[in-house]
């Protein structure tokens, strides 16, 4: 008998746990294919600029609360016309300030691209660590951390990113200009 009673338990064990991971499975698995933006509301809202791709790795990244990182909504024009002096940082990839998506250079910028390897952010998220790399190869690690930059790449995605990145390493005058033209409008020149 009470080898019996010790059968049933260790099956009534192995039938719960079945049952548990049948249950997991069935409410993780139409999570995967939702779009990102669906995935990434739990943790608050994806700026008006963000497009919803379809789940990837990196979409776990988002989903985390720990790694979650607020991206910047485009700056306004009020805002971009009042900086004083911002450092203007190109983060689009050099083919695509050679075919001037987004507009041309704007004159005294930096090109310093988000993408690391060339890999697009939907596929590799830039770290913080990373961009301080980046940051510290051009010659601007000692950069005042006060000081106003505004980060652009095509349309105001990766800026968004790179904003927010900058942000995480300290920058607390980083914004998002959305592209070159669009600061260019804003700033008048």
């Amino acid at each position: 008998l009470a080898l019996r009673s010790g059968q049933a338990v260790g099956d009534s064990l192995a039938v719960g746990a079945q049952i548990m991971a049948t249950a997991v499975l069935r409410l993780t698995l139409p999570l995967l294919s939702m779009p990102i933006r669906t995935l990434t509301m739990f943790h608050g809202p994806q700026p008006a600029n963000y497009h919803p791709r379809s789940l990837h790795r990196s979409a776990f990244i988002h989903m985390m609360p720990e790694t979650h990182i607020a991206h910047p909504s485009l700056a306004n024009v009020d805002e971009l016309k009042a900086l004083k002096d911002p450092l203007v940082l190109d983060v689009r990839d050099p083919e695509e300030v050679e075919k001037c998506k987004g507009g041309e250079p704007i004159a005294g910028s930096i090109n310093l691209p988000l993408n690391v390897d060339g890999a697009p952010q939907s596929t590799y998220l830039t770290s913080a660590s990373e961009l301080s790399a980046k940051l510290e190869s051009a010659g601007l690690s000692n950069l005042d951390k006060e000081r106003p930059v505004v980060t652009h790449c095509s349309r105001g995605g990766r800026g968004s990113k790179a904003a927010a990145l900058l942000q995480q390493l300290g920058f607390v005058n980083a914004v998002n200009g959305g592209s070159a033209d669009r600061i260019r409008a804003a700033r008048g020149g």
